[in-house]
């Protein structure tokens, strides 16, 4: 019986200290790259305008002072669950759920609900302080750039 027991004690002792090697080999988990405060970059939002099929070299000056009075005022808010969208002194908040994200954590697809149907949003990550993003609900803003916001900007 003692036998059967020390057996037991050094069994679960050992299971005990593999688990918790286990845990520790582990990577954390990481964190959503997408997740802040973005601002569109005016310079790169305008170079990813003229690959648009809509693009118009005749109208590339009026568009430029359009976006670059917009810049100011939008502002793209990630959170792990919502897209917010300031513009116009109005926001525009969007629960989104993952449905994909890519080996390499630069691209994520998430759906949300835009009325009565699904829209798929693409997050791509460009470099490490830039984003793009497209809508199946829209393409407005499918040539914005987004940059990471300063720290101290709302």
């Amino acid at each position: 019986m003692r036998k059967t027991a020390l057996i037991l004690i050094i069994t679960l002792s050992a299971m005990s200290l593999l688990g918790c090697k286990k845990k520790a080999d582990t990577p954390p988990v990481a964190k959503n790259p997408f997740i802040g405060k973005w601002t569109i970059d005016y310079d790169r939002t305008m170079e990813e305008t003229k690959k648009s099929p809509k693009y118009k070299p005749e109208v590339d000056q009026l568009f430029g002072m359009l976006i670059q009075n917009k810049v100011e005022e939008m502002k793209l808010d990630i959170t792990s669950d919502k897209v917010i969208i300031s513009k116009d002194g109005q926001e525009q908040i969007d629960a989104y759920t993952v449905t994909f994200t890519g080996s390499d954590g630069r691209t994520m697809i998430a759906t949300s609900a835009a009325g009565d149907e699904q829209v798929q949003m693409t997050f791509t990550l460009i470099g490490d302080d830039y984003i793009n993003f497209k809508s199946t609900g829209s393409d407005d803003m499918d040539y914005c750039i987004w940059k990471r916001a300063a720290e101290s900007e709302d």
